[in-house]
């Protein structure tokens, strides 16, 4: 029992490597001006994976930039997710685009709702019942590396939803990092075990029975839950830095249900003079959430707790500010990211981007109005 205390009162270590380049994006309109900027210098490598793929204009711009970089010769591969991007699935994009030199993959289809696009009627009931037993283990990640060294990680899906030129003043508010760096291989072998057992879609080439590489170790700046080992030890070193926090934890979520050692987190740092906040938007689109974390906002108020809602639009973003160490990706603080979804986050530590994130922190805090218990 000594031994056990002794590991969960132990401090976090930051991690000792930096990337060679990070910047943070606070617009979609941006990010995705770089990002498919990015495609169209690609000189080897291309994968790209998202949990929704729209068919609509900034779905068709991707799309044309991966099929150009398929033309010069450039090894394109797009994994989705079968229900964030169940409608162009089903539609015609994902068989042109791979009939256009991009390879597409699909993370554990549906087995109904897909049999046009992936013919379960032909690969028999076996298939079928992993499927449904599947189902609910969802690809959340939203990343696009950029010959293996370069890599846009964040909140935002291939999906006009984010952008002010499509969606004009009701586009979400997201936050999303370019970094580059030897570190991008954690987040291409993760790729990699996820690609190889996802579905193709024809004519994309087939499935081959080649191992991916073993990983490489670990930086402490890629956050990754590919297993239930890394789930578990992701939240404990968030509670963990929480706890142990000196100035400032300050946390923007679009979708709040934590888990109880993360609360618990949150209130013990209140307690020792931490500014904890907690922003969060009044809109959603999933209609029952405000409701959710409505008891456990007034729980976590009443015990020190700041928490904002976001007036203006719906925050999608999921950031994460503990001193000087931040986090940037697709996790969300809600029992799905724990147990279920695939996600990836980046740390950001650098001057510069955590002097981006506190101005992007301040501009949505004025738009923001407290919840008083």
């Amino acid at each position: 029992m000594r031994l056990l205390a002794t590991w969960r009162a132990a401090t976090p270590a930051s991690p000792r490597a930096h990337w060679d380049e990070e910047r943070v994006w606070h617009d979609g309109d941006g990010f995705f001006a770089a990002q498919i900027a990015g495609i169209a210098a690609a000189r080897t490598s291309v994968d790209l994976e998202t949990y929704i793929y729209a068919d609509d204009l900034l779905g068709a711009e991707v799309a044309e930039a991966l099929a150009g970089a398929a033309a010069r010769g450039v090894t394109v591969r797009l994994l989705v997710d079968a229900v964030g991007s169940l409608a162009w699935l089903r539609g015609d994009a994902a068989r042109a685009l791979a009939g256009r030199g991009v390879a597409v993959r699909v993370h554990h289809p549906m087995p109904i709702l897909l049999d046009r696009t992936l013919n379960w009627h032909r690969r028999g009931l076996h298939s079928f019942f992993i499927a449904l037993w599947r189902i609910n283990q969802r690809n959340h990640r939203k990343a696009c590396l950029i010959d293996g060294r370069s890599a846009f990680v964040g909140s935002l899906n291939v999906c006009g939803d984010h952008l002010v030129r499509i969606k004009g003043t009701t586009a979400w508010r997201d936050i999303g990092a370019q970094v580059a760096g030897s570190a991008v291989g954690e987040l291409a072998s993760a790729f990699a075990w996820v690609w190889r057992h996802a579905r193709p879609i024809p004519p994309s080439p087939p499935r081959t029975r080649e191992r991916p590489p073993p990983p490489p170790p670990p930086s402490g700046l890629v956050r990754l839950n590919s297993n239930r080992r890394q789930r578990a030890r992701l939240w404990r070193d968030l509670a963990a830095r929480i706890r142990h926090a000196r100035s400032r934890v300050w946390m923007a979520t679009a979708y709040f249900v934590p888990r109880r050692i993360l609360l618990r987190s949150l209130v013990r740092a209140t307690r020792t003079g931490c500014d904890v906040r907690l922003i969060m938007s009044i809109h959603s689109d999933v209609v029952f959430m405000p409701l959710v974390a409505a008891a456990i906002l007034e729980r976590l108020n009443c015990r020190g707790v700041r928490v904002f809602a976001y007036q203006p639009r719906m925050l999608h973003a999921k950031s994460v500010m503990i001193d000087d160490w931040a986090t940037v990706g697709s996790t969300n603080l809600n029992h799905r990211s724990a147990l279920h979804d695939l996600e990836a986050d980046v740390v950001l530590s650098s001057p510069a981007s955590l002097a981006s994130l506190e101005k992007g922190w301040d501009d949505d805090l004025a738009q923001s109005r407290e919840i008083v218990p």
